[in-house]
């Protein structure tokens, strides 16, 4: 029984990878990763940027620089230059003895009122406000986390989606038709394809985890979690294989369960956590958190254990809810 498994985890892999769609699919998380790494510390970042005149008071230029990157330039002229360039930069200059506020003329409402605040507060008489600082003991993005969380989750999807497809090829193909008279069985089957999207799963997660978050994370706890959610990804491939006969069939199911799939764990983000129950039916909700843990505590509505067992137990029940469909489509014994 093992060797078939194998074998036939085997020779699904080898057809997936003469599928176009396929190697684009697996490839898809993995150029998101780089690219929101490339992205992300650029918006952490972000910082108001001001050209000021040398001539401005320096009282001024220090106090801007509490706010603001500060870039000094000798004479008006150039401080002129620098605010009609494409990004949006206020100018400082010296006008006799006041100071002049200098807008390209394109901005938001809120350009001049920004400059002009910073102004008026530097420039004030009046005591400033004193203020203490708590630490709350966060550091990094939490953008950060969350993407990280949902850059697993969508490494599960892929492997479903590679099962998913691989059946809907075998379909296309009759292929589907010689396993009803192999000795495979509908247990191994479903054991041969679980071993698939763990394993699709499982190399996209931590690829993926380390060019976002590097060598900082638990990749016990990452092969952990995808190991108790890859029953997600088999449930949606079960999906797609079932109610798609052919590729473009398979197009129009994959572009359905993502919204729903990727959806829910968005919306649970924004959802106070009176109102989290509304999710707890949802499997790859379980997962989200379970993700959320590995990165960040503190983003989680429950513990990582919990979170696993939830989604394990909730996989479980939608694979065996799905053993009827797969007897009638596939008729393996």
């Amino acid at each position: 029984m093992i060797k078939r498994i194998f074998n036939f985890i085997a020779k699904e892999f080898a057809s997936a990878m003469r599928n176009n769609m396929i190697v684009y699919i697996l490839l898809f998380p993995v150029i998101i990763a780089v690219g929101m790494r490339l992205f992300l510390p650029s918006l952490q970042n972000m910082k108001l940027t001001v050209a000021v005149e040398k001539a401005v008071d320096d009282t001024v230029i220090e106090g801007l620089k509490q706010y603001a990157n500060v870039e000094i330039y000798h004479t008006a002229q150039q401080v002129e230059k620098r605010v009609e360039k494409s990004d949006d930069v206020a100018g400082f200059i010296k006008s006799g003895e006041s100071h002049t506020i200098l807008l390209e003329g394109n901005e938001g409402e809120e350009a001049e009122l920004i400059a002009s605040t910073l102004l008026s507060l530097i420039l004030s008489k009046e005591p400033k406000a004193t203020f203490e600082h708590v630490s709350l003991g966060k550091s990094g993005s939490v953008l950060r986390e969350y993407v990280a969380s949902l850059l697993l989750l969508m490494a599960v999807l892929i492997g479903g989606f590679i099962v998913g497809l691989n059946i809907v090829d075998e379909k296309e193909s009759k292929a589907i038709r010689a396993l009803s008279v192999t000795p495979l069985r509908l247990y191994e089957l479903m054991l041969a394809h679980g071993g698939m999207c763990l394993i699709s799963s499982v190399v996209i997660g931590i690829v993926s985890t380390f060019i976002i978050m590097g060598a900082e994370s638990n990749y016990g706890r990452v092969v952990t979690a995808m190991m108790t959610t890859a029953g997600i990804g088999l449930f949606l491939g079960y999906l797609i294989g079932g109610f798609a006969d052919n590729l473009i069939s398979a197009v129009a199911v994959i572009k359905s369960l993502m919204l729903a799939f990727l959806g829910i764990p968005i919306a649970s983000v924004y959802v106070p956590t009176d109102f989290q129950w509304i999710f707890y039916i949802f499997p790859h909700y379980w997962g989200f958190q379970a993700y959320l843990n590995i990165f960040s505590k503190s983003l989680a509505h429950v513990d990582f254990a919990v979170a696993n067992g939830a989604t394990l137990l909730s996989s479980c029940i939608a694979l065996v809810l799905c053993v009827p469909m797969l007897n009638k489509r596939l008729k393996l014994r």
